[in-house]
């Protein structure tokens, strides 16, 4: 078991006149559309948990509906173990100056002051993070590179905040990172971060 990020551009909502008799979310007939369409789906639901709830914002501007992924790029990769991305979001989270996640989850997940606050306050396991959160956390993700890199490069070669990373885990940390910042820059584009 891990956590599989899967990242898209350019969703467009189906108007409700042409979804097709029958189709439910992920039902037969919706894989039947997907693959009669010759284009990737999704259905977004607002009103069933995936967004109405602690990070309502996170799914803005999407309601609820289908949506294509017709002529989209299209990112994924795996985060790790749940351990492991627990592990390197701790990592990011002392990167900004946090000695324990209890305090960053303390925060308001929308407090544009914090950095990567969008991503370090929110599910580990499942989600999604449409266009406007993705373009904060892009943002982040490029203007922060340069310290957070620096600050786990020290990590390397001492204890910093009570932790020390081996060569390899610092090369593990900023692949991860890179996937994330290319995961927002595909999202911001009208589309979505999906963790499952």
């Amino acid at each position: 078991m891990g956590l599989d990020i899967h990242a898209t551009n350019n969703l467009t909502k189906i108007p409700k006149e042409d979804i097709p008799y029958g189709v439910e979310p992920y039902n037969d007939k919706f894989y039947q559309w997907e693959q009669d369409m010759d284009v990737y789906l999704r259905y977004i639901d607002r009103s069933n948990g995936e967004g109405e709830n602690y990070w309502s914002k996170h799914s803005d501007p999407f309601e609820t509906g289908y949506y294509m992924l017709d002529g989209s790029d299209y990112h994924t990769f795996r985060a790790g173990s749940y351990t492991y991305y627990s592990n390197w979001r701790k990592m990011l989270a002392l990167t900004m100056g946090f000695d324990d996640m209890e305090d960053v989850w303390s925060l308001d997940p929308y407090d544009a002051t914090v950095p990567f606050i969008e991503l370090l306050n929110f599910s580990d396991s499942s989600g999604r993070i449409g266009p406007l959160v993705s373009a904060e956390l892009y943002n982040d993700f490029v203007t922060m590179e340069d310290k957070v890199f620096e600050f786990i490069d020290r990590m390397s070669y001492g204890v910093v905040s009570g932790q020390k990373l081996r060569l390899g885990e610092v090369s593990d940390f900023k692949e991860l990172y890179e996937d994330w910042k290319y995961a927002f820059e595909l999202a911001k584009e009208g589309g979505e971060v999906m963790l499952m």
